[in-house]
């Protein structure tokens, strides 16, 4: 029997089981930081919807209509603005809370014992969201010595 009969099969074994290993192994990181990315996204999409529904309906008037007939009308816009605003800061806090590991920044406001966000902290958590991005992109072993939130699962 030849020997190039014998090492040719198990070269090829060992061959497919390592690249096999490898690809499942990569993989994973890949889609481990993926998923980061989008969580991370996620985050700032819903910061900055919480942002924009803090704004509300102010002073609903209509030209020729009384000041009496506008109530209705004022009270169920005051209504809906509330419900979307708490909405929001319900998503805000929760997308915040899933990333909160990335950078202790956020972690620390979503501490504060408030049922929303304080508008101080909107750039901060800008801030922290982009850096969190932006080591997001970065290899398994770079993210690594990252400082992590202490508070994070």
């Amino acid at each position: 029997m030849d020997w190039v009969n014998i090492v040719v099969p198990v070269l090829a074994l060992a061959g497919a089981l390592l690249g096999g290993y490898l690809t499942q192994l990569t993989g994973g990181w890949v889609a481990e930081r993926r998923e980061d990315r989008r969580l991370l996204r996620e985050a700032r999409v819903e910061l900055e919807r919480w942002v924009a529904t803090r704004t509300g309906p102010l002073g609903v008037a209509y030209p020729g209509i009384s000041a009496e007939d506008m109530a209705p009308v004022q009270k169920q816009s005051l209504e809906e603005f509330f419900a979307r605003h708490f909405q929001a800061t319900f998503e805000a806090k929760a997308a915040l809370g899933a990333v909160r590991r990335f950078d202790e920044r956020i972690g620390r406001v979503l501490d504060l014992n408030r049922w929303d966000l304080p508008i101080e902290s909107v750039a901060e958590l800008r801030e922290a969201l982009t850096q969190a991005e932006r080591r997001a992109k970065l290899t398994r072993r770079e993210t690594r010595a990252l400082l992590v939130d202490p508070h994070a699962r």
